[in-house]
């Protein structure tokens, strides 16, 4: 069974990459390569979990135009952090319910 989505990773500045990566392969996507400029903080750990997955020389390798589309996500709203530090401060459950956590 192949893929029906290809997932490539552009900068791998954050650590938050590690977590969508292995979501995204544990729903089936494959995961067709990355590239990041120069040599981050977070390679290392990257590269241990992911020590199959091919990096590319360049970012236009990864944006074939025929099977890796891009999606543009640098400015799309992250409220789970924010929701975070206000559950800790006021001690809610809008970004995970303790049910769901423990």
């Amino acid at each position: 069974m192949s893929a029906s989505l290809r997932l490539a990773a552009i900068g791998l500045d954050h650590r938050q990459i590690y977590g969508m990566s292995q979501g995204m392969m544990a729903s089936g996507a494959e995961f067709a390569g990355w590239w990041t400029e120069g040599e981050p903080e977070t390679l290392p750990g990257f590269v241990k979990r992911f020590p199959d997955t091919p990096r590319f020389e360049t970012r236009q390798q990864l944006r074939n135009k025929t099977r890796c589309e891009p999606i543009d996500c640098k400015d799309a709203p992250l409220p789970y952090f924010d929701n975070l530090a206000f559950d800790v401060l006021n001690r809610t459950e809008t970004a995970c319910s303790q049910q769901h956590t423990f």
